[in-house]
């Protein structure tokens, strides 16, 4: 992905700590800002924790980083894509990317009359692959 062209497209100025911090997200996604800043400062000894607060608010701002916000436990960044679903491992926490039809869950919904849908995350809680797996296994 060409994220300087992506930046560039939106008025952002391709600065190398939003470049370093749009590569770590597209590595590992799903990261808290803490393991964020923990990833780059090995990469960039002399990035602060301000500059990257104020490089992805700048990018949360512009929609090209997501704030997934996980009720009561922590909020982690992504790289905008395609609109998506998360599975919260209940075993390991590990946060999983689910494909979802937002438009039929839409349609489904029943809204309070006079109110509107404009946008929403949706957040499943169950087990990642591998803790699934291994809850099977110990049943067997």
């Amino acid at each position: 992905m060409n994220y300087k062209a992506r930046l560039n497209a939106i008025g952002l100025k391709a600065t190398s700590q939003r470049l370093t911090l749009m590569r770590q997200l597209a590595m590992q996604g799903h990261l808290t800002i803490d393991a964020i800043y923990l990833a780059l400062k090995n990469e960039r000894p002399l990035l602060s924790l301000s500059t990257v607060y104020n490089n992805l608010s700048a990018l949360v701002k512009r929609g090209i980083v997501k704030e997934v916000a996980i009720a009561g436990e922590r909020q982690v960044f992504e790289l905008t894509q395609q609109k998506h679903a998360h599975l919260i491992c209940r075993k390991c926490g590990a946060i999983t990317d689910v494909a979802a039809d937002f438009a039929a869950i839409r349609r489904a919904a029943v809204v309070p009359n006079g109110a509107e849908i404009e946008e929403g995350d949706l957040i499943f809680n169950g087990f990642c692959a591998r803790c699934a797996a291994a809850e099977h296994s110990d049943v067997a």
